[in-house]
């Protein structure tokens, strides 16, 4: 009978002046300890690493293959390892060219074998019974050719295709079971925390690279995502930052997001060269059919609004920071404005010609879209040719409050 002997503390500590025999298929073999230290990596649990990083035990130069983070890093020192280390990823196909062939269900679905990958679901499509569709970076499987809602909750006509593959010690099967999977082999460099088991900073060959600040989110980041999208590159999320855009159908190009919290949900959304800043921190806003392409940022181009011909009454404020805006004519009255949200700062500058007058608290607009310029009483604040003044809106009041007034 033969008999199965962990290797993993032997091979932990081992030294290169080491000799060892070694049997195959009858023969004996004398190896070195070197070379077994210079070949496949050395495989545990974090806890398996941590243990033999408090016991001294690391093997200096080793490569280590954490199982359940699917990343290696490599020993520094007899009680250090690197935090820089490769991450096995295993990402949705967002390009269709997953391979779904055999794949076979808990209840006995299987993929056609015509299958169609969809792309991100929205409750649009069409699906055929069999067909794949991306939700939350996962594959699922349609098993009735209906859409029904998303597949996260639709047990009746979704069923998750894992990507969560059991890695075994040889690297080729693994590889051909990932693919047989449908989700797209890469290997991504990242920063990893041993002692919380987590990749803290992920990159990839797109250009995108995301980092979590263990002391502050309360979600990573990374998780959130869309990885392996070739419509998804050169994007940056940092600093205490969360962007939500693993069900995107869009191009997400170019950003630079900090200290910021966004969602871009499902629907139509560009987000082009944007530079999304929000020095105070908190949520920025929630995309759901706009387009923003170009309008977010602390040093954003002024938003041009063509001047008022009458009294505005929740007015429609675009995406953006900085607002040229008048009146036509004889000075008009702004009463209110939409796009509230709480943190968000604003300036107003005043390039007509004529005053512009921003009304204090004013029943013209609804509640949460006035403005508030005079803690002390009803008065209304006047921008004269060239004046420009800061608000800032705060969901505590639930208005757009005057920060600072400039001539």
């Amino acid at each position: 009978m033969e008999k199965s002997i962990s290797q993993f503390a032997n091979q932990a500590a081992a030294e290169a002046a080491d000799l060892f025999l070694i049997e195959r298929d009858g023969e004996y073999f004398n190896v070195t300890g070197a070379d077994i230290l210079s070949g496949a990596a050395i495989e545990g649990t974090a806890a398996d690493v941590f243990a033999l990083v408090g016991a001294d035990d690391i093997a200096k130069s080793t490569l280590y293959y954490i199982t359940d983070a699917y990343t290696w890093i490599r020993g520094v020192d007899v009680d250090k390892v690197s935090s820089d280390g490769l991450f096995l990823a295993r990402n949705a196909a967002y390009q269709g060219v997953g391979d779904y062939s055999g794949i076979t269900i808990a209840n006995g679905f299987t993929v056609n074998t015509t299958s169609v990958q969809l792309g991100v679901w929205h409750a649009g499509l069409a699906p055929a019974a069999g067909d794949i569709a991306i939700y939350n970076n996962l594959n699922w499987l349609n098993l009735l050719g209906a859409v029904g809602t998303a597949p996260d909750g639709d047990a009746v006509n979704w069923e998750p295709v894992t990507n969560q593959i059991n890695l075994g010690p040889n690297l080729d099967e693994t590889l051909a079971e990932i693919k047989t999977f449908g989700y797209i082999f890469e290997v991504d460099p990242v920063k990893y925390d041993l002692v919380d088991n987590k990749v803290i900073s992920r990159s990839d060959r797109r250009g995108n690279i995301v980092r979590f600040d263990t002391e502050n989110s309360l979600q990573n980041p990374i998780d959130v995502f869309q990885w392996g999208n070739d419509n998804v590159y050169g994007n940056k999320v940092e600093a205490n930052s969360i962007f939500t855009c693993h069900n995107n159908r869009q191009d997400i190009q170019y950003n630079t997001i900090r200290n910021c919290t966004i969602t871009a949900a499902m629907a139509t959304n560009d987000f082009n060269n944007n530079v999304l800043n929000n020095i105070n921190g908190g949520t920025i806003y929630s995309l759901s059919a706009v387009d923003i392409v170009n309008q977010i940022s602390e040093d954003s181009p002024p938003v041009v609004i063509a001047a008022f011909g009458a009294n505005q009454n929740d007015f429609a404020l675009p995406e953006g920071q900085n607002f040229e805006m008048g009146s036509a004519g004889v000075a008009r009255n702004l009463t209110g404005m939409t796009g509230g949200r709480n943190g968000r700062r604003i300036s107003i500058h005043n390039t007509s010609g004529i005053n512009l007058v921003v009304t204090h608290d004013d029943v013209g607009s609804v509640a949460a879209n006035r403005f508030n310029v005079d803690n002390t009483g009803a008065a209304s604040l006047t921008l004269t040719d060239g004046q420009s003044a800061d608000f800032i809106y705060s969901t505590t009041n639930s208005r757009w409050n005057l920060v600072t007034l400039y001539w």
